[in-house]
């Protein structure tokens, strides 16, 4: 993924707030349970891996009505597609090509419980995992109560993980209360 995948270029600025729809790794997710289904069926259970496989058709990774909804909405600074290397990777690059930081409340997060049933019995981060179909959104704070409730009345989840701040380079995980350096991960 490289900067030409923003769908608006930088325009985010600190202060922005930080929309994350669907769930997280819903690729990431699906394609683990396919291809490591002998590696899950002991941990996991055969149901738990047809629940995850599933998740390729239902929600999808289709991110077009969200983002037609919230560029409709206004207010949009920046629109990504997180894919390899997750949404961990996705806020480090629309921070550094916005020139700021960025925060992230890990509990603020959303990840269904197939998804941490995968990562967990297969040791990875969901944070990492290839996160096609969830889409991220960078907003001006007065803009995120409508562009949620359009998201959402279109039946569409959306969650506010966190925002852009003025420090640029400084990408943090906030969990808790505890502060840490947001995960790095490969592409």
């Amino acid at each position: 993924a490289s900067s030409g995948d923003l769908l608006t270029p930088g325009q985010a600025s600190a202060g922005d707030v930080l929309l994350v729809t669907k769930s997280l790794a819903i690729e990431g997710t699906a394609l683990l349970a396919r291809e490591r289904a002998a590696d899950l069926r002991s941990q996991i259970g055969d149901e738990a891996i047809q629940a995850a496989a599933s998740l390729l058709h239902d929600p999808g990774i289709s991110i077009v009505a969200e983002a037609e909804i919230a560029r409709r909405s206004g207010g949009i600074t920046a629109l990504h597609d997180p894919t390899e290397g997750g949404l961990a990777t996705a806020v480090r690059e629309l921070a550094m090509v916005s020139g700021t930081g960025v925060e992230i409340e890990a509990t603020a997060v959303p990840i269904l419980p197939e998804t941490f049933a995968v990562a967990e019995a297969l040791g990875v981060d969901p944070l990492g995992m290839l996160a096609s179909g969830s889409l991220l959104i960078a907003a001006r704070p007065e803009a995120v109560s409508g562009i949620m409730r359009d998201i959402e009345g279109a039946g569409i989840p959306v969650a506010n993980v966190g925002s852009l701040t003025a420090a640029p380079g400084e990408f943090s995980l906030v969990s808790n209360g505890t502060r840490q350096d947001l995960p790095e991960f490969a592409v």
